[in-house]
């Protein structure tokens, strides 16, 4: 036998899930989302702000339209991933309590 078959002999084959700490990073990721779209909304409105009445025309008004165009692109992105996330989480622990149940129904 060699030593890498003698370690896995001694290895901890039980899985551990904390569910109350994985739904709560999904919790917590989801409002972090929230978080930061409304964060985002703020920046677009300065940004049209600055193009509408800071930078009324020239290179740099057609340049702070163009970024605000791009950066409007992203807009619901960071409130999706956040949750996307959540859903993972809740997921992960629905799939793992599924595989758990068919052990204990043989």
């Amino acid at each position: 036998m060699t030593q890498q078959a003698n370690n896995a002999d001694t290895v901890d084959s039980n899985l551990v899930i904390d569910d109350e700490y994985v739904l709560g990073r999904g919790t917590a990721e989801s409002s972090t989302g929230e978080d930061l779209e409304k964060s985002f909304d703020k920046f677009l409105k300065i940004l049209d702000d600055i193009a509408d009445r800071g930078i009324v025309c020239g290179s740099l008004h057609e340049a702070t339209v163009a970024y605000r165009s791009v950066a409007g692109e992203l807009k619901g992105q960071f409130e999706s991933f956040g949750n996307q996330t959540n859903d993972v989480c809740k997921s992960l622990i629905t799939s793992v309590d599924d595989a758990d149940q068919k052990l204990y129904d043989r």
